[in-house]
């Protein structure tokens, strides 16, 4: 049960627009989480922990982030991972309900997503352009390789 607490607490604070990028270590040991590592605010630090104290499972949360304002924005942070974009856009289109995710696949480097594959129409070709063009440090957007049926 620790390491599915720790993956979801972990799974949170990624997924959270201001926790995102930011070094924060998650251990769990009976229920017990312990956050390490740094945050850029005060508001940052505490939004981190009340996330950890909201998940299932966690019987108490020892905030032990430091505040670290020098770090780079979670912004930046972003823009620079490719791998982190390339999940973020497939995610976003796998929850879609007006796209097929399963047939789009995506690749970013430099900040360049690519989409290519199969889609049903032009209409669900934009929409995945758009949803791809929203997730933030995406720079542009290639879906010349994205055919439609």
């Amino acid at each position: 049960e620790d390491a599915t607490i720790t993956a979801t607490v972990k799974s949170k604070l990624m997924w959270n627009d201001h926790t995102d990028g930011m070094e924060i270590n998650v251990d769990t040991r009976y229920g017990a989480v312990t956050l390490s590592g740094t945050a850029d605010t005060p508001a940052t630090r505490e939004l981190a922990g009340r996330l950890a104290e909201n998940t299932d499972g966690v019987r108490s949360v020892v905030n032990n982030l430091t505040i670290d304002a020098s770090q780079p924005s979670s912004e930046i942070a972003e823009a620079a991972s490719d791998a982190w974009i390339t999940s973020k856009v497939k995610s976003t289109l796998l929850f879609s309900r007006n796209v097929d995710g399963l047939e789009i696949n995506v690749d970013t480097n430099d900040g360049v997503v690519t989409l290519s594959g199969q889609v049903d129409s032009g209409a669900e070709r934009d929409l995945a352009v758009e949803l791809a063009e929203s997730i933030r440090g995406v720079k542009d957007v290639d879906a010349s390789a994205l055919r439609t049926s």
